[in-house]
């Protein structure tokens, strides 16, 4: 995979297994302009048949190309708790299939932003978000969400959190 050398804070978009610089966000080291080769390795091939209790997820806009590595532990239901960053305006490229993707891969999860979790101690932590319907369980649960993060406020994009566990 190619990756953005010197770039910090967001300041890269992955589309596919492309990433590419963006020269108004983050910062960008003097001398440390171009991309590098990394050699990655899938989900599936590091985690063959062990489960994943909980798994986070932030890398700066590839996160639909790290769950497509995941594909296997998915689908066999091996990872139980997945919070991972959600910023769909680094995907406006290609919208239609990172929403696909985004609704594929969480078909098995019951998910929700973390900012509607009421923290709790004593209590169970979703019985709150349970009656609000802010949880994302459907297609167009997944939709609507992923419309009302990438429109942003005030012409700002949202970054968020999704925790998702299964269903």
């Amino acid at each position: 995979m190619k990756v953005p050398n010197g770039v910090c804070g967001g300041g890269s978009r992955y589309q596919g297994k492309r990433a590419k610089i963006i020269a108004e966000k983050g910062s960008l080291s003097v001398g440390m302009i171009g991309q590098t080769d990394v050699a990655v390795v899938a989900l599936d091939e590091l985690v063959p048949t062990e489960s994943i209790a909980f798994f986070h997820l932030d890398v700066e806009g590839a996160e639909l190309s790290v769950l497509r590595s995941a594909t296997n532990l998915l689908r066999s239901r091996r990872i139980k708790v997945l919070i991972w960053e959600f910023a769909p305006h680094r995907w406006k490229e290609w919208r239609t299939a990172a929403l696909a993707e985004t609704i594929k891969f969480m078909q098995r999860f019951r998910c929700i932003n973390i900012q509607y979790l009421a923290v709790k101690v004593s209590d169970d932590p979703f019985a709150d978000a349970e009656h609000t319907g802010k949880f994302m369980t459907t297609p167009e649960e997944w939709t609507t969400f992923y419309e009302l993060i990438e429109k942003g406020l005030k012409g700002r994009p949202i970054i968020t959190d999704i925790l998702c566990y299964l269903k």
